[in-house]
């Protein structure tokens, strides 16, 4: 055999090694890109014609090629094939793995942090009246063994039992036997004979610090005192998570989406809730009806005797007291939920170079609200994270308040939203995944989640109907905070009943259409 034959001979073999590893490569990348949790069924016997097409072609110069140019040519063909599908089936599952951790399921049992509070040195120089001003006039120590002798303030109204065990170990804390406390009657009582100097410290749930600055009166309260010790307790959930995983796409379910505002990194399941969406989903009509609810709707609390209270407390104690308290007031049964911090908001939108939104009118942010101070114009305007922040956050400086507050919202929402659909998110995937992981809470599996996803996109389009219930402005006392009256919002009758009636519509199979909410003409 001549030395051309041998040559020949030498890149035959190569090239049918190098397509036995493509076809190897074939079966496996199919494999792996059949299981992707985002991966269509409709696109499964289209890819494997695909590739058993590609495995034949690439075959037929390695077995029936007669010149070494051919064998060359079918050796890089199959070697960059081979690589592109060998890439594709590592890439995969890492980027399952970032899908999945998006979402961080529920824990058995959540932190509740209770605080203590003194005032810091600068609300000392302005008022000397201050309960340990003649001790510390210049400074606040932040060691809790410096507060010994000092008077605690407490309220005898909600979560007794941790605040008991928070005394308990401040003062173990603090080096002492026992500390010497104070008990008040409810927290707003708690909170004005701090300010009255009754006591030098005050021990709170960390949870009610939104809700005792929502009072134009103590709105500086964050300002004016410092953190000087923390007890971390703990908060039962009873809610399960959900174990048919062909629920979400077999059946009608309900779903709550809660927007939480806690500036804590960690998201947890004892917060406020200032967005508050009802999804009812129906996977074989191909229907979604959601109806959002103002955060200060008044509604039962079912953890504090069913008072009544502003819809966004019913979190302080658990998303689960949230999710029974809509369920009783609507007559709907809601089990389900995904909560999301605000503060993601700002991940995303930095990670995908800002946002632009379409503002409908020009207003200023007032500061101290967890933003900066922006003036945003009317029109097109662009936000990058902490920008966004402020614009959601802002209610004070608005014409409609907590209204206008709900509607920005809505609206970065949509802009996140167009920014992840549009062409620069190819740009920018692997960073939002990364800037998203345990952003979500949910009890839901993400295997379920991720399973209605992959419906949807093989569905195509789906009709959504949308609602945002009215409510009528008032002050009331709330279950939350007895003896203060805050800003509620009365929801309308006819629109509680409309809304109740559509949901059941999509829960029994039958489609809707959009229609305009009935008028508030009466008000529970």
């Amino acid at each position: 055999m001549s030395e051309k034959e041998t040559e020949e001979k030498r890149k035959s073999r190569s090239a049918m090694i190098t397509w036995a590893v493509l076809t190897v490569l074939c079966v496996l990348f199919y494999y792996t890109a059949s299981r992707f949790i985002l991966f269509p069924d409709q696109y499964r016997i289209p890819l494997l014609v695909v590739l058993i097409l590609m495995a034949g072609l690439c075959g037929l110069p390695a077995f029936l090629g007669r010149k070494k140019a051919v064998h060359v040519f079918s050796i890089i063909i199959n070697c960059i094939l081979s690589a592109a599908l060998a890439v594709g089936s590592i890439y995969l599952p890492h980027l399952e793995k970032q899908l999945k951790g998006v979402f961080r399921e529920q824990k058995e049992t959540e932190e509740v942090k209770i605080n203590v509070y003194a005032f810091s040195a600068a609300y000392k120089k302005a008022h000397p009246e201050a309960a340990d001003h003649a001790v510390y006039p210049d400074q606040t120590p932040k060691d809790i063994t410096a507060y010994g002798d000092s008077t605690f303030l407490i309220q005898n109204s909600v979560d007794q039992k941790n605040q008991n065990r928070a005394v308990k170990e401040i003062a173990e804390a603090a080096g002492v036997q026992d500390i010497h406390t104070v008990s008040e009657n409810t927290i707003w009582d708690e909170v004005k004979a701090f300010y009255d100097g009754t006591g030098e410290l005050m021990i709170l749930d960390a949870a009610y610090v939104p809700v005792i600055e929502e009072q134009p009166v103590y709105s500086s309260f964050s300002d004016d005192t410092v953190l000087v010790h923390q007890y971390t307790g703990s908060f039962s959930s009873a809610n399960q998570k959900k174990e048919v995983s062909s629920d979400l796409v077999t059946k009608p379910f309900t779903l709550y989406i809660a927007g939480s505002d806690s500036r804590d990194e960690e998201l947890t399941s004892v917060t406020r809730t200032d967005v508050n969406i009802m999804l009812t989903v129906d996977p074989v009509n191909q229907t979604v009806l959601e109806v959002g609810v103002p955060r200060d709707a008044y509604i039962p609390n079912p953890g504090l005797n069913n008072g009544l209270d502003k819809l966004t407390h019913l979190g302080m104690l658990g998303i689960d007291n949230t999710l029974s308290g809509i369920s009783s007031y609507f007559n709907i049964p809601f089990s389900n939920y995904v909560l999301v911090n605000f503060n993601t908001y700002s991940t995303i939108i930095d990670a995908l170079d800002g946002i632009e939104v379409d503002n409908p009118y020009e207003f200023t942010t007032v500061g101290g609200n967890g933003g900066g101070n922006y003036t945003f114009p009317q029109g097109t305007i662009h936000l990058d994270g902490e920008m966004a922040l402020s614009y959601v956050r802002e209610r004070y400086n608005l014409p409609e308040g907590d209204m206008g507050r709900s509607e920005h919202q809505l609206i970065v929402l949509q802009g996140i939203i167009n920014k992840m659909t549009g062409k620069e998110m190819l740009k920018h995937y692997s960073e939002v995944l990364d800037a998203l992981q345990d952003k979500f809470l949910t009890n839901l599996d993400s295997d379920d989640i991720y399973a209605l996803a992959e419906k949807a996109v093989s569905d195509g389009s789906w009709n959504v109907v949308k609602y945002r219930l009215q409510e009528r402005d008032d002050t009331e006392e709330t279950a939350s905070a007895p003896g203060e009256e805050l800003y509620v919002g009365w929801l309308y009758d006819s629109q509680v009943q409309f809304v109740e009636e559509q949901m059941n519509d999509v829960l029994n199979g039958q489609k809707i259409v959009p229609t305009e909410l009935p008028e508030g003409v009466s008000a529970q």
